[in-house]
């Protein structure tokens, strides 16, 4: 049961990050004006982008192979310590901040279920 649970967190979490860090390496508008409203440089955005997809792959094959969606969850989670410190550090938004926390507590979440299927 708890295997299932975590493939099925690691799916959810690495098409999440697919979307998001391609959104980044797409250079997609909105990504564009947050970099700039966060003051982060747009070589940043694209970093941020490939950090996440790569993350993202690893949850993904985490679905067969455990041991990598556990990495894949710590890439994710620290992509998301890192946007809750922008959002409430660097650009103080605190509803930007609430799903940067939930979305971290998912990355511990998955990794803890992945390794406890190990």
């Amino acid at each position: 049961m708890m295997g299932t649970a975590a493939d099925v967190l690691a799916g959810i979490m690495g098409a999440v990050f697919a979307l998001a860090g391609g959104g980044k390496l797409a250079r997609l508008k909105p990504a564009r004006d947050n970099f700039r409203h966060w003051r982060y440089s747009p070589q940043f955005m694209v970093f941020t982008g490939l950090w996440e997809t790569a993350g993202a792959a690893l949850l993904i094959a985490g679905i067969w192979q455990h041991g990598l969606g556990i990495a894949g969850a710590a890439l994710v989670g620290t992509s998301m310590l890192g946007a809750v410190y922008t959002h409430s550090l660097r650009v103080p938004e605190v509803k930007a901040m609430v799903p940067a926390a939930v979305f971290l507590a998912g990355a511990a979440t998955t990794a803890g279920l992945l390794a406890a299927s190990l």
